[in-house]
């Protein structure tokens, strides 16, 4: 990612412990943040399509990604539950389009 904020997303491992992204698709940002979070972070993917959630999962499966979790269904069910679990989590927008 060399956008205006790529080179700052390589040290993001020591501020944020898990990213939440909102909208996997197929899993190429989810790849980002695992990587700019490292081995010891979490990016847990929230997406409402069971068939892009089994898309974004066979690809991790295959690289071999350990760091991202999925979970299908409404992002804001998803997202409110995820409140409750103490992942230490911050919020970060993605504009995805833009």
């Amino acid at each position: 990612m060399w956008g205006p904020i790529g080179s700052g997303l390589w040290s993001l491992h020591a501020a944020f412990a898990t990213v939440i992204e909102i909208g996997v698709y197929a899993g190429y940002s989810a790849l980002v943040w695992a990587h700019a979070v490292g081995p010891d972070g979490k990016v847990v993917g929230l997406e409402y399509s069971p068939e892009y959630g089994k898309l974004s999962e066979e690809g991790f499966q295959k690289l071999g990604v350990k760091n991202i979790e999925i979970i299908v269904g409404d992002a804001h069910d998803s997202y409110v539950k995820s409140l409750k679990d103490p992942w230490g989590s911050r919020p970060i927008k993605q504009d995805a389009y833009g």
